[in-house]
């Protein structure tokens, strides 16, 4: 017995003569078999799409990844920069509670940031 079927069985909601079929009770089955219909179909949907996915993984060419750059210590130390969310194109104000500057962001900004860098 299917799931629907059972919850319809369970809750009165099958009858055995037309006569005993009330209007609610077959507007509540039709509810019923839509949501699980519904159910299905974004089931189906998601599973199709998992699958399109992995065939587009595998008939992608492999990735070959390039040995690593050797770099030769300057010294006894390294330093590493990094450089990250540096908000290019944005344009906007950062301020406080006083209505001081806290931080900018603009084109101009960002090229007089890593020109201090550089």
């Amino acid at each position: 017995m299917g799931a629907g079927i059972k919850l319809a069985a369970e809750n009165g909601m099958l009858a055995l003569e037309p006569a005993e079929v009330q209007t609610e009770n077959v507007q509540q089955l039709r509810d019923l078999r839509n949501e699980i219909n519904q159910t299905y179909r974004a089931a189906s949907r998601s599973e199709a799409l998992r699958d399109a996915v992995i065939r587009a993984a595998r008939e992608m060419p492999p990735v070959l990844v390039p040995a690593g750059i050797e770099h030769n210590p300057i010294g006894k130390r390294t330093l590493v920069l990094c450089i990250a969310d540096c908000h290019y194109g944005a344009e906007w104000t950062v301020r406080g509670l006083r209505g001081e500057t806290l931080n900018c962001y603009s084109p101009e900004v960002f090229c007089a940031r890593m020109a201090d860098l550089l």
